[in-house]
């Protein structure tokens, strides 16, 4: 055949690519992913949607804990407390959607198909044309968690609990100095540490999220551990550690927070 004549041979890039093509690449961002390993006790989200068809929004009764300054030393039979309740109000979920379409011959094909795999009991795999649809929607589903997860941190960036330390919800800036010739970035997690203490958080059952500063410390642990298959903090004896590339936006540059509610900038 002469030169300039035969056609490109059209190959899909999961093919070409051998897995590592990135539209098959899905990806959970790190405050998702952390939602979603810690969704139990799940008595919320069953008050949310008990399966009625209506979303509702869920009210929690609480009475707050006691603080110092109100006793007395005088015995006169005063009362200085009367317990009562108050409500914090739990929104109904947030909404995220995405309209997905395929031509009507292919999902035609798809129907055959399926009838097809179906009779082919226990033993039945993917058809190839359910096999292409199913991918179609799993390719569009890295953008949709992304949205998800932006919506979360968007909700978390006003929410964030309390530091007794500076006495206020606003991230306590912290330095993550480095310093190469004793402990880099190591000062910076034991103000951390120090702050967990004083808020009676125990951070052996606690978890980070972020980007940034705090991102590289782990990474510098993983450097230092004789563990080089991955990051084992419980080894290490730290938080576990979801990165969230989309964090910076929302919270803040080098901003992260503890599951307990604490919100540091590094």
């Amino acid at each position: 055949m002469g030169k300039g004549l035969a056609n490109a041979l059209l190959i899909a890039s999961r093919e070409a690519f051998r897995g590592a093509a990135p539209i098959q690449k899905l990806t959970t961002p790190g405050f998702l992913q952390y939602l979603l390993d810690n969704n139990r006790p799940n008595i919320i989200s069953i008050g949310k949607d008990d399966g009625s068809g209506y979303l509702r929004d869920v009210k929690i009764r609480y009475r707050t804990r006691g603080v110092p300054g109100k006793t007395t030393t005088t015995d006169d039979c005063s009362v200085q407390v009367k317990p009562a309740y108050t409500e914090l109000i739990v929104p109904s979920t947030s909404y995220r959607a995405l309209g997905i379409t395929f031509s009507d011959d292919e999902m035609k094909k798809f129907e055959t198909d399926a009838l097809a795999q179906m009779n082919l009991g226990n033993g039945a795999v993917m058809t190839p044309v359910m096999k292409d649809v199913y991918e179609g929607i799993i390719e569009q589903m890295n953008g949709m968690f992304a949205d998800i997860n932006n919506d979360l941190l968007g909700v978390q960036s006003i929410n964030f609990g309390k530091n007794v330390v500076p006495g206020d919800n606003n991230a306590k800036t912290i330095n993550f100095a480095l310093n190469t010739t004793n402990n880099p970035l190591n000062a910076g997690l034991t103000e951390v540490m120090s702050d967990a203490m004083a808020n009676e958080i125990r951070l052996a059952g606690a978890s980070i999220v972020g980007s940034g500063l705090i991102n590289n410390y782990y990474l510098q642990q993983i450097a230092k551990s004789t563990d080089q298959s991955g990051l084992n903090t419980s080894q290490l004896a730290l938080p576990k550690f979801y990165y969230d590339p989309y964090a910076q936006a929302s919270w803040g540059a080098h901003q992260f927070g503890c599951s307990k509610g604490m919100q540091f900038n590094s």
